[in-house]
């Protein structure tokens, strides 16, 4: 007994294992780990170093180059930016593409950012490496109804902690949280005081909250710990601790000066929910290990728990992430559904019946099958993935349908069904499996490629090669066996109609063999010409109910100043028709919320305003009004209105990055571009970051004067910090986390500058006035300065206006740009999603020989022939033929997406020529002519072509109608590239037959 027999032998093992298998598959989906969208691995992250005091010159030479120069030398790293401000510099590393193992990497960099510590100066504080710069928040509450910050505070760290109570927690953070200090302010009375100063007191207070810890004593059988009391317990202990005066006497502190522990002076951050001053709590899971919608119901509970434990903290969600999840899933999860009936409809209709229902009964089985597959390989469940198996229906029938057409055609041929199915079996499992093969090859560079993108993506490609694969799997298997329950044999059906379009097509490629070819060549040259009209886009916006405002202020504007006008501008936005409610961040960006997003920590010119409105249709509406009323009324600030995005990250649709070491022919340059690009078509809100400056008052000390009186130049700039904004002189450990003492003026950091002339310095025996120990002068410094790979550069940036896209401004902006001379040394290039879309690209350009080599090792194994191998290559052109014509016709932009479905037309088209094109062979081995060959093949594959092509059809059309941004450019590539591509290959394939193979 044959092997074929056997297996088509094994019904009832066949038909319960795969059944089983597909039931367990549909456990999966009720049961595996979900998330809207797939996590990009952690290749971004930062490194932030303090050092307070010190200018943006100053921070340059001394941490970043040292910074720099040691994170060069870590061979994995693409990229690294810095942006260096006033008192801290912010480095961003990012990894190559083709990093996986982040972990080790980021290991690496934290040894190199050790190395470089032991360069930097004294005075720099302990650097931070931040590697989950990309995670998602979960959810995000606000919690607000105290009305004194500080006791919020309290309230809200307390939540912090019990949250890690919850099973399934990662991190929690919260923001818009003010600092707390222990403020000490001389009284004025003794400000110029002979018995006392500023000195003197942080002298002995500094000395009291030093830590000195000893070691425990053995009495007996028992350790006793000692505790010397080197610090201080209480507030109440600060104020009244003894400080000793010039003239020997001793008084308490509360006597000489206030002490108050308050929230700092000025706060970093802010966050308002409703216009109201609030926390927020954000939360995040561990990626890829958790079914999001299952934690959200279980975080919804407990959060209702801590609204009984803290009555008087009014908690509200701001982001709840598993609802986006449940609707995003529910939507491409009713999307598979409608493509399964409408498959099953279609089949029934052309296939008959019996045949029909057979083929469709392996549409649940395959997909259920991989998705089995899918999570037993750790898998998780998201949109991505969901659309792999929407956009694979069609294809994992095509298997099945040539099998049941030929299982039919045999019975109807007078085989017993078991005959015919071992037939059938025998005949079509080489081609098929050659089929499939091609099938996958033209997924595979989808599958190999590197980057945010094809990481974004990937889960499409493993969805659609496992179910063709199952498809190939179960057509030679499941669809026998079923076949051989339900077939029966029949003369006549409504395929007919098909049958007798398939003669007339072979007739006519046999008949107009030269006409067909050069009427195919003329419709690609066409075809490549209407592509020009097409616009390109890498990713679309998304298609939430959310528009973004980001605030950029001047550098050198106060946080306070800065915090008024976003809360005046988040006012008027409150009050627009559509907007429900408003969410703002001031002195960060606030917690990523959505993937798209990166988070910008400590910017205190930077502020962002969610506006959650009614509809993502008058979100043009609310953009359109922020750029015209509401910018033009902040003309020092770049207010930037926009839509959430899709795709890798990036800061906007249109960046040119210029790179210069001399800072004015960078500033120049520039401004040479930004002038150039608002005068092209399509563009709006336009910046750049090289910002206005920030002015330096130096205090320059006459070292012979100091030497004089015995101060140094540490202890002058001291006693100016005691004196003005302040200075920390210890640290108070008596609450849950240490504080810092600060000693301060009144105004602090708004001391009149007039008034430094007043200020007097102690030498320990006399004061000395300020005005006579220094000289002063006024420098104008960069507010910030941004570096690439070690070299200073700056950026123009633009948003695109509605119906443009960044190709659209490109095309015409970048001639002109490359007509302008720059100055030597001075470079520049096109980032943003440009550079995005390019590496991508890219990245499937150096995957594709992969799939080449695949494809041409299946066709040959198939053929053993390389004219015939030619022939099936020459659909790879047909595929592309109809994709511009589509988008054209739904006005639906070319990007990452649509090219994606270009690779699947490429796989199905091919598919199709391998099964025509095998037919033509076996029949000509058979005895027939050459023309009898041609013509009875085309009539009996242009069923199941047209069919294959029906069915992809039918299971994309739900894609187009999603409310997703993502789909429709993929499904109207497929959809409009199969209708044209089928038509010309049952014309074009069995030409080229003629034409180029000799007749037996």
């Amino acid at each position: 007994m044959s092997v074929v027999r056997l297996l088509v032998d094994q019904k009832r093992l066949i038909l319960t294992t795969s059944i089983f298998l597909a039931l367990f598959g549909l456990f999966s989906w009720s049961s595996m780990n979900r998330q809207e969208d797939p996590f990009f691995p952690y290749r971004q992250g930062f490194v932030l170093v303090q050092y307070p005091g010190a200018d943006v010159n100053k921070i340059e030479k001394q941490v970043l180059k040292p910074l720099e120069e040691e994170l060069a030398q870590i061979e994995e790293i693409d990229e690294i930016r810095a942006t260096v401000r006033s008192g801290f510099v912010q480095v961003i590393v990012k990894m190559l593409d083709h990093i996986t193992d982040t972990d080790l990497v980021w290991d690496r960099v934290r040894r190199a950012v050790d190395k470089a510590k032991v360069k930097f100066p004294d005075g720099v504080l302990e650097p931070s490496v931040e590697d989950r710069l990309l995670d998602t928040a979960v959810a995000v509450y606000s919690l607000s109804g105290i009305n004194d910050i500080m006791q919020l505070r309290e309230q809200a760290k307390s939540i912090k902690n019990r949250m890690f109570n919850l099973p399934g927690i990662g991190k929690v953070a919260l923001y818009g949280m003010p600092d707390e200090q222990v403020t000490i302010t001389l009284k004025e009375a003794f400000n110029n005081s002979s018995i006392i100063n500023h000195e003197l007191i942080a002298k002995q207070i500094n000395e009291r909250t030093k830590a000195q810890p000893i070691n425990a004593l053995h009495v007996g059988n028992n350790r006793i710990n000692l505790d010397a009391h080197t610090e201080f317990k209480s507030i109440e202990e600060i104020k009244n601790t003894s400080i000793e005066l010039t003239n020997g006497e001793q008084l308490p502190l509360s006597m000489l000066a206030e002490v108050k522990l308050e929230a700092e002076n000025v706060s970093n951050s802010g966050f308002w929910h409703h216009r109201e001053r609030a926390i927020a709590l954000a939360l995040y899971v561990p990626i890829n290990q958790l079914n999001v919608v299952d934690f959200g119901k279980e975080l919804r509970t407990y959060m209702e728990q801590i609204r009984k434990i803290y009555p008087e903290v009014k908690v509200e969600e701001v982001f709840f992430q598993p609802d986006q999840v449940v609707e995003r899933l529910q939507e491409l999860g009713g999307s598979l559904l409608t493509g399964m009936i409408l498959v099953t409809i279609i089949l029934a209709f052309f296939l008959g019946l019996r045949p029909g229902l057979v083929v469709a009964t392996v549409i649940p089985l395959v997909t259920f099958s991989s998705l089995a597959l899918f999570n037993l390989g750790g898998g998780v469940l998201h949109q991505m993935a969901i659309a792999g198996m929407v956009i694979g229906l069609g294809m994992l029938v095509d298997n099945a349908i040539v099998m049941v057409e030929s299982i039919q055609y045999h019975i109807d041929e007078g085989m017993r069904g078991s005959d015919a199915s071992v037939t059938s079996v025998r005949n079509l499992a080489m081609s098929l499996g050659s089929a499939t093969g091609t099938t996958i090859a033209a997924f595979m560079p989808m599958l190999l490629s590197d980057g945010n993108s094809a990481d974004f993506t990937r889960a499409i490609p493993t969805m659609i090669i496992l179910s063709i694969t199952v498809s190939y799997v179960y057509a030679i298997l499941v669809t026998p066996a079923f076949s051989h329950i339900f077939l029966k044999q029949h003369t006549e059906n409504q395929s007919s109609s098909l049958q007798k379009l398939g003669h007339k097509l072979g007739q006519i490629a046999v008949g107009k063999t030269n006409v067909i070819i050069l009427g195919a060549v003329i419709f690609l040259v066409l075809s490549g010409y209407m592509f020009t009209f097409v616009q390109r886009d890498f990713f679309p916006d998304t298609d939430r109910n959310q528009v973004i405002i980001d605030i950029k202020y001047p550098e050198n504007s106060h946080i306070i100043q800065n915090t008024r006008n976003t809360q005046a501008i988040a006012t008027q936005l409150a009050e627009r028709d559509h907007v429900d409610r408003t969410v703002t961040f001031v002195g960060n960006s606030g917690p990523v919320f959505y993937y798209n997003l990166v988070e910008k920590p400590r910017s205190p010119h930077i502020a962002r305003i969610v506006a959650i409105i009614d509809d993502v249709a008058n979100s043009h509406e609310i953009i359109q009004w922020v750029t015209n009323e509401v910018s033009p009324s902040y003309p020092q600030a770049e207010i930037v209105a926009r839509r959430l995005g899709q795709g890798p990250p990036a800061d906007a649709p249109i960046e040119i990055k210029v790179i210069a070491e001399d800072r004015r022919e960078l500033t120049e340059s520039i401004r040479k571009i930004q002038d150039l690009l608002s005068q092209t078509e399509g563009t709006r809100t336009l910046r750049n970051t090289i910002g206005l400056g920030m002015a330096k008052l130096t205090l320059s000390p006459h070292d012979d004067l100091l030497n004089k009186n015995d101060i140094t130049r540490d202890e002058l700039a001291s006693g100016l910090a005691l004196r003005t904004s302040g200075q920390v002189i210890g640290q108070y450990r008596g609450s849950e986390d240490p504080v810092n003492i600060v000693m301060q003026a009144p105004e602090h950091v708004n001391f009149n500058i007039q008034n430094l002339d007043d200020i007097s310095i102690h030498n320990g025996d006399y004061q000395l006035s300020l005005n006579a120990l220094t000289d002063k002068s006024i420098d104008w410094l960069p507010a910030s300065i941004q570096h690439i790979n070690l070299q200073r550069t700056a950026s123009v940036y633009s948003e695109t206006k509605e119906g443009y896209t960044y190709d659209d401004v490109l095309a015409e902006f970048l001639p002109k740009l490359d007509s302008i001379d720059f100055p030597a040394g001075v470079e520049y290039y096109v980032a943003g999603a440009v550079k995005e879309s390019g590496k991508a690209n890219q990245s499937l350009g150096k995957a594709l020989p992969i799939g080449i080599i695949m494809l041409l090792i299946f066709l040959l194994f198939e053929f053993n022939s390389f004219k015939k191998m030619l022939i099936i290559l020459v659909t790879v052109p047909l595929a592309f033929a109809g994709v511009p014509f589509g988008l054209l016709l739904t006005s639906t932009p070319f990007g990452f997406t649509a090219t994606l479905g270009v690779l699947a037309l490429v796989g199905i088209v091919v598919n199709n020529a391998i099964v025509l094109l095998d037919l033509i062979q076996r029949n000509q081995d058979s005895g027939m002519s050459m023309k009898q060959s041609i013509e009875q093949a085309v009539a009996r594959r242009t069923r199941p072509i047209v069919l294959t092509t029906l069915t992809t059809i039918a299971g994309l059309l739900p894609l187009v109608m999603t409310r997703s941004t993502l789909w429709p450019p993929l499904a109207w590539s497929i959809i409009s590239g199969l209708i044209v591509s089928t038509a010309l290959s049952l014309l074009v394939v069995p030409s080229m037959y003629q034409k180029m193979i000799k007749p037996k």
